[in-house]
């Protein structure tokens, strides 16, 4: 018999938790969690919880401290999630972002009054990326041309997630599919199949290593934003009269 926990979205230190468990549990995740660490570099993110405990809005109430049932100030478990769902704010994101604050001197008027997000407009919700998005995270793994190239790209958007996943394989940690999500900001299911798209292309190896024909991709992705600069350069102006004539 074989066990699977089935979940929307995991931290990495929950992942390992529900992992060392000794039915040995397949688990299947949608999202990898965001947190203040896996987010930030090391001193960013010292940073980030700074400042979430100085401008904690609990702070000097009864019951805040991390063994009473308030949690500290970087959220249940101390985990510092940066997620939050159309129907609610899980209890594990820094207070700040939920808490408000009974100081009336310092009022603090969270995003999410006690954990609901109802008041966010639901377009703000989702994981699809627009191209926009995509731009700033090829930016992040360090494709800058491949950036740039995105405003040809912005049509098909598929094609862009096969780039961006392409840049983020050229870094460490490319077997990691939990890294490479939170890299690219793909679901694991669409990382999965483009990466067995990419493996079927030949266009990485079975170590996730560009091949030359992967590198050619990227190198002809790089390339469409002079291509379509020199296009729009080369076409003729369109003539259109000015005037309109009775018929003769």
């Amino acid at each position: 018999m074989k066990f699977a926990v089935m979940s929307y979205s995991a931290t990495e230190v929950g992942d390992r938790r529900v992992a060392k468990h000794r039915c040995e549990p397949q688990i299947k995740i949608v999202q990898p969690c965001p947190t203040i660490d896996t987010v930030f570099s090391e001193r960013v993110a010292a940073e980030m919880k700074r400042l979430c405990t100085t401008y904690d809005p609990t702070a000097g109430e009864p019951g805040h401290a991390p063994w009473e049932w308030s949690g500290p100030s970087l959220g249940y478990g101390d985990t510092g999630a940066l997620i939050v769902f159309a129907h609610g704010a899980p209890n594990n994101i820094p207070l700040i972002f939920y808490k408000a604050s009974r100081n009336k001197r310092n009022s603090w008027t969270p995003l999410f009054p006690a954990r609901v997000s109802a008041g966010i407009s639901k377009d703000a919700f989702g994981i699809d990326l627009s191209a926009e998005q995509i731009s700033t995270r090829l930016n992040n793994v360090g494709q800058r041309n491949l950036a740039r190239s995105m405003a040809v790209l912005k049509s098909d958007i598929p094609t862009a997630y096969v780039f961006l996943v392409l840049g983020s394989l050229s870094h460490p940690w490319r077997l990691n599919d939990r890294v490479l999500a939170n890299r690219t900001g793909l679901p694991m299911h669409t990382l999965s199949n483009l990466i067995r798209r990419m493996t079927s292309f030949g266009w990485i190896d079975s170590q996730r290593r560009l091949t030359d024909q992967g590198a050619g991709q990227l190198a002809h992705a790089k390339k469409q934003r002079h291509l379509a600069t020199e296009v729009v350069k080369s076409e003729p102006e369109m003539y259109y009269p000015e005037m309109l004539r009775r018929p003769i």
